[in-house]
């Protein structure tokens, strides 16, 4: 079985050798790869499109990876719980390193776990969890004197603003080891002249986690 990429004047084959007495295991690559000379000598729309087809292949070889992945023949119900406690257990492992570590080197601590980027369909099912299940995000709105909850699109803003001047996020962080009502206290009474501040916590009261104090700067 051949497969051909690249443009119409320069194409390019590549040759995929199954013979029904190996298993899918033993399929190899019988192509050697392009060579630097004959890339640097294709123009800028041909490398471009080739970028495109190898991209649109490894998508394609993903999504043949996770039909055939165990965890995907599970039932919703069963795989969710295992995301869900996957997540708690991420959560709970960052703040508690954020206890020996000064503020400067402390991770994003509420960033989305690592595992989510390994599979599209697992981002998908999980994002919207994580946003919502494991991490609830509360603004202070000054002017209503109120809290109110933040939708998963106005955290994803939140997250990844960055200053104009200074290309940096504006999102500050910081764990507080105190409760809910001492949490919301601290934030309400807080003289700082930041244009927006809140806390995020976990979602389910029995999950025994620092919450996170926020504000914009």
């Amino acid at each position: 079985m051949a497969l051909v990429l690249g443009t119409k004047n320069t194409p390019w084959q590549l040759d995929l050798h199954d013979d029904e007495s190996r298993s899918d295991s033993d399929m190899s690559l019988a192509s050697e790869p392009l060579s630097d000379t004959v890339l640097a000598h294709l123009p800028p729309s041909s490398l471009e499109e080739l970028k495109s087809q190898l991209e649109a292949m490894r998508q394609q070889i993903l999504r043949i990876q996770n039909r055939t992945s165990p965890l995907f023949h599970l039932p919703g119900e069963i795989r969710n719980r295992i995301f869900l406690l996957a997540m708690h257990g991420e959560l709970y492992h960052r703040l508690q390193n954020s206890r020996t570590v000064g503020p400067s080197r402390r991770p994003c601590i509420l960033r989305m776990p690592a595992f989510l980027e390994t599979s599209r369909q697992i981002r998908a099912e999980c994002a919207e969890v994580w946003l919502a299940e494991v991490v609830v995000w509360e603004e202070y709105d000054k002017v209503k004197q109120a809290w109110c909850s933040l939708a998963a699109e106005e955290i994803r803003v939140l997250c990844t603003a960055k200053s104009r001047t200074t290309g940096r996020k504006t999102l500050i962080i910081e764990p507080v080891y105190c409760s809910v009502t001492k949490s919301r206290e601290a934030v309400q009474t807080s003289g700082s002249v930041c244009p927006r501040k809140g806390m995020a916590r976990a979602a389910h009261a029995d999950v025994e986690i620092p919450h996170i104090r926020w504000w914009i700067w």
